[in-house]
């Protein structure tokens, strides 16, 4: 056979600080008698034609979801070696390895056909920033047009902390009920879900409306929902009341990230902390006046005071 060209491939990976580009290089071969054109298949790959490598989807995943990273803090740090990923690039990547949960403010329908292109599937919120879509849905939840039946619903129950909790999800089939339902890329479903809390004698029930590329499958989208509001509620509200992240206006050189690990470190510490029982803010300020509680959250021994050096105090 003799050899009459190749393709050259590359794939950009990540090794911490340090980014690579990986070089696939798949010769070409033909064979003259039988006329036929032979090639090495591609390489296996997390995203079909995607640029990134397994190992920089892992560090993106992991810095996101276990470090608690947003992906604004860590296009910074990129930008830091000199690579340019925008923070929509990192959350298409993201997007790609599994379903993809989005407030209401990233409701639209650029981001839905974009989501699809890329194969992932979409859940978006619909609130007041599309009236006539949240009116269509509460039409047709209501039976307007004809009675709609839900084709699957999903319930749990808990209790603790003084208080009862019930999730309740109902997802219906999309079909023409919704404004403009055709705009929204492949939408085939739409859902209720229900929040209801009670304290005592106070009971409050909170809904939210969700749109999807999904099947109605109500499980499926209540495990999409509350995860997405397990990262807002464990880690982005405690830093934003707790620690007054939102407010922090450390702009200059890595301040701003340093000072962001710092937190996510004192807040791990003091969850991690099960010696007293009592609220992030107790903690923080046992923390700040009590020597032995501060040793104990940093995994440190204080040797305790003696009469000897008391004197000599």
């Amino acid at each position: 056979m003799q050899r009459i060209g190749e393709d050259v491939s590359e794939k950009l990976g990540y090794t911490p600080g340090i980014f690579t580009v990986e070089s696939h290089v798949r010769g070409k071969w033909a064979c003259r008698p039988c006329q036929t054109i032979r090639q090495a298949p591609v390489p296996p790959q997390v995203i079909d034609k995607g640029l990134p490598t397994a190992g920089l989807l892992a560090q993106v995943l992991v810095a996101k979801y276990a470090d608690h990273l947003p992906l604004y803090r860590q296009e910074g740090i990129f930008a830091r070696a000199e690579m340019a990923l925008a923070r929509s690039t990192l959350a298409e990547w993201v997007g790609l390895c599994g379903v993809l949960t989005i407030d209401a403010m990233g409701t639209q329908t650029a981001i839905a056909d974009e989501i699809r292109e890329r194969g992932a599937d979409y859940v978006l919120c619909v609130k007041d920033n599309h009236p006539k879509l949240l009116d269509s849905i509460l039409l047709a939840q209501a039976g307007v047009g004809g009675v709609l039946q839900a084709a699957s619903n999903w319930e749990s129950h808990n209790t603790g902390h003084g208080r009862e909790e019930w999730r309740r999800c109902w997802a219906f089939d999309a079909g023409d009920r919704l404004y403009k339902g055709d705009q929204w890329r492949e939408l085939q479903s739409f859902a209720l879900v229900e929040h209801t809390r009670r304290i005592g004698d106070r009971t409050s029930v909170e809904r939210r409306y969700y749109i999807s590329s999904l099947a109605p499958d109500a499980e499926k989208f209540m495990r999409a929902v509350r995860s997405h509001w397990e990262v807002e509620n464990r880690l982005h509200w405690c830093l934003d009341v707790q620690f007054g992240d939102d407010y922090a206006r450390a702009r200059t050189g890595h301040v701003a990230h340093n000072l962001a690990l710092v937190r996510h470190i004192a807040l791990n510490l003091i969850r991690l902390n099960t010696s007293v029982k009592t609220s992030i803010k107790t903690k923080r300020l046992l923390a700040a006046t009590s020597d032995e509680f501060r040793a104990a959250l940093l995994g440190l021994a204080v040797e305790p005071k003696t009469d000897g050096d008391e004197e000599e105090d």
